[in-house]
């Protein structure tokens, strides 16, 4: 039945983190966990990076599709990416349902500039 938040929905991203400002120079793993009790086979999950953590509203860039099962995914931050300070947001589908859920913290893409915060902080 569906009397519970975690009953409610088919699936369930239970976590993301990343440490406060995390940065993929040019390379950075993402790993996560996913529950659902009556998963099978099949699904995917997606993986966007963010601007402005609103889900939907077309400024997410898609940086990878994964089979659902993989738990991680070793992005690399390439000339396609504008260096800057993104959230990261997974889009899980079992087959059945797509959860969205941010990731705890940022991500900073830095495609192999040596500068420890890529301009985010400087005027």
């Amino acid at each position: 039945g569906c009397n519970t938040p975690q009953t409610c929905h088919d699936v369930r991203i239970d976590s993301i983190f990343l440490s406060p400002f995390a940065e993929a120079n040019p390379t950075y793993t993402l790993h996560w966990s996913i529950a659902d009790a009556d998963y099978a086979s099949g699904g995917s999950v997606k993986i966007y990076l963010d601007p402005d953590k609103t889900f939907g509203n077309g400024n997410e860039i898609t940086i990878a599709t994964v089979p659902y099962t993989a738990g991680s995914y070793n992005f690399t931050a390439g000339a396609s990416i504008p260096n800057g300070t993104y959230n990261v947001v997974l889009a899980a589908n079992d087959g059945t349902n797509t959860v969205a859920t941010y990731a705890s913290g940022k991500l900073i893409t830095n495609s192999g500039n040596d500068e420890i915060f890529s301009d985010d902080f400087e005027p």
